[in-house]
């Protein structure tokens, strides 16, 4: 997964599948925040294609949670630069 991306250039943010070897009732999530503020938050079964509209730093967690409230995350970082140069016109 690319961890360096453009301001307003889209981000892809991979489904997740979860697995439980006693439980099938197990959902995965996905939440994105930028200096602590929650920019989306929901259950992902389908890629979801985000747009950074600020430069900085994101971060990207998943987690999964059974029917028993017994849950597990992980997360990543990724970095919204200013990579283009200026024009002369």
């Amino acid at each position: 997964m690319k961890k360096i991306s453009e301001i307003n250039e889209v981000y892809t943010v991979y489904r997740a599948v979860a697995s439980d070897g006693v439980d099938p009732t197990v959902k995965a999530f996905v939440e994105i925040t930028k200096d602590g503020k929650v920019i989306y938050s929901n259950e992902i079964s389908e890629d979801y294609h985000f747009v950074p509209t600020e430069y900085g730093k994101y971060t990207i967690t998943y987690s999964a949670v059974d029917r028993n409230k017994r849950d597990t995350s992980i997360s990543y970082v990724i970095t919204i630069k200013d990579r283009i140069k200026p024009q002369l016109i």
